[in-house]
């Protein structure tokens, strides 16, 4: 019995480790993402349904780049690079089953939800 309870024991901490991982790896993902999509005068997206993920994040995740100084004046822009569609779904349906402690990685969450983006997720 005292073993059982050991490796129970073991089996939700390792569980637990791997939720707050990824949960990080989220966060440094849409980082990852915004220094990729972010430009000084044009913020890119994959062209295939991520206009609104485009329009919702670049006020969030842009400013902290640094590269777009305004991102209230800059527009979405289409691109069909296969980086940026990778790194757009990844982030997107990593973010709408985000339940980790980043404050920017929330706020794009709670704006996505609140647009429907994350019905399917």
């Amino acid at each position: 019995m005292k073993n059982f309870v050991t490796v129970t024991l073991a089996i939700f901490i390792c569980l637990a480790i791997g939720v707050d991982s990824t949960d990080s790896n989220t966060a440094v993902d849409l980082a990852s993402l915004a220094d990729i999509v972010c430009k000084s005068k044009k913020v890119l997206y994959y062209r295939d349904g991520y206009k609104k993920f485009c329009e919702l994040s670049k006020k969030i995740i842009c400013p902290r780049t640094g590269k777009t100084p305004d991102p209230e004046s800059v527009s979405c822009k289409a691109t069909e690079s296969p980086r940026i569609r990778y790194q757009m779904i990844k982030v997107h349906k990593a973010v709408c089953q985000y339940e980790g402690r980043d404050e920017t990685t929330k706020k794009v969450q709670a704006l996505m939800q609140d647009a429907g983006q994350c019905m399917y997720y």
